[in-house]
């Protein structure tokens, strides 16, 4: 039997300042400048069947956020303001908890360029990602490592000045062999939804 299907294609318009794809993700650096967009729900608009568990948490936005600014992406969020203009506090919580993080690791985003690699892990199994700004590379810890001292992998890091965790002045303890970084956590760190490590000098 002939397949009915029908599926509508439209060309990609030959100009344009960046591409900005809906509920993007990519799994490497992307050349040219991009723009993920997406709703703190399913929808960009106000819409009476969302329910709270259609609504994007504040880790996982932040996680989304730092993916995409790692592969050379921008974020941009749609909102569904109620008729009367508010926003529900459903949709504020993930835009607060994204705030309150970049309060904190603000220099890790901010005027950053992708570095060489975008993602990886630990040998520990932590999913990481990468940003560099000026000689500094940023580590992004998606979650807390289960040991304090954790080594990262596939990345060749030979020569840091220093390695600092965001949010905490402390000097961190680091060393390097055949080119593997490992560093070791302080005895107590903040819960967060993504920590960020600076590797001072490493992009020099």
């Amino acid at each position: 039997m002939p397949d009915d299907k029908k599926e509508l294609a439209f060309p990609a318009s030959p100009h344009y300042d960046f591409r900005s794809p809906e509920y993007a993700t990519f799994d490497t650096v992307v050349t040219e400048k991009w723009e993920s967009t997406r709703g703190v729900g399913h929808s960009f608009a106000a819409n009476r069947n969302e329910r709270p568990d259609d609504i994007v948490t504040a880790t996982e936005l932040i996680r989304s956020f730092v993916d995409i600014v790692s592969k050379n992406g921008n974020l941009l969020i749609g909102i569904g303001p109620d008729p009367d203009g508010t926003i529900p506090e459903v949709q504020q919580a993930p835009l607060r908890g994204l705030g309150e993080w970049m309060a904190v690791n603000r220099d890790a985003v901010i005027g950053s360029r992708p570095w060489t690699t975008a993602a990886g892990t630990t040998f520990e199994g932590t999913q990481m990602r990468y940003t560099r700004k000026g000689s500094d590379v940023f580590a992004f810890l998606l979650e807390l490592p289960g040991t304090r001292r954790f080594t990262l992998r596939g990345v060749d890091i030979r020569d840091v000045d220093g390695v600092e965790l965001l949010g905490d002045p402390a000097a961190l303890d680091f060393s390097t062999i055949d080119g593997r970084l490992s560093v070791e956590l302080p005895p107590q760190v903040p819960v967060s939804a993504t920590y960020v490590l600076r590797l001072a000098g490493v992009a020099g």
